[in-house]
């Protein structure tokens, strides 16, 4: 008798502690690293592709003739490991100090791959710069969310902060990168 009174009691108070577990779990990631860009779906983090990224400049041909111009953002291979499923929930997190502002300290790419690079204008057109909404979630976390559906291809986070400058006018930046699939 005693043991099917506490079932019952068991079988009343399980239904409450998981919405205490879901109340808890909706109040946002919480980045172990500073400065690092994660995929969160919602249930946990995913480190994305951590990768350089190099700023080339292309000398334009004699005379101006063929070969344009400008700047590129470079990066390593075709293709991200870190992989993405097409939808509209698609979402990122990073932690950062108390004082930087999110919206000019990071940038989404989307990259046109290459045979052995991906590659975006630095001059951050409209066909490759993404917009991002920015929301604060927690002490000094923030949500990172495209304005518009991502469509199957390779992007990349660019954090204006992490900078690797080595003189001589060759620099690199940090790129938090991944590719999108249908």
């Amino acid at each position: 008798m005693k043991a099917s009174i506490f079932f019952t009691l068991l079988a009343f108070a399980l239904p409450g502690l998981s919405k205490g577990q879901t109340a808890a779990t909706a109040t946002g990631p919480n980045p172990e690293f500073m400065n690092i860009i994660y995929f969160w779906p919602g249930d946990t983090l995913r480190p994305l592709e951590k990768t350089t990224g190099e700023l080339k400049t292309k000398v334009m041909g004699f005379f101006g003739a063929r070969g344009g111009g400008g700047a590129s953002l470079v990066v390593d291979g075709p293709r991200s490991p870190a992989r993405l499923k097409a939808g509209s929930d698609i979402r990122f997190a990073i932690k950062l100090g108390s004082m930087m502002d999110p919206s000019s300290l990071i940038k989404l790419y989307r990259f046109d791959a290459q045979k052995k690079t991906r590659e975006a204008p630095a001059n951050g057109d409209s066909k490759h710069l993404v917009d991002c909404n920015i929301k604060k979630s927690g002490s000094d976390v923030y949500l990172l969310i495209p304005a518009s559906r991502l469509t199957p291809g390779e992007y990349g986070f660019q954090n204006m902060m992490m900078v690797n400058g080595s003189g001589m006018g060759h620099m690199s930046y940090t790129f938090f990168a991944f590719g999108v699939d249908q």
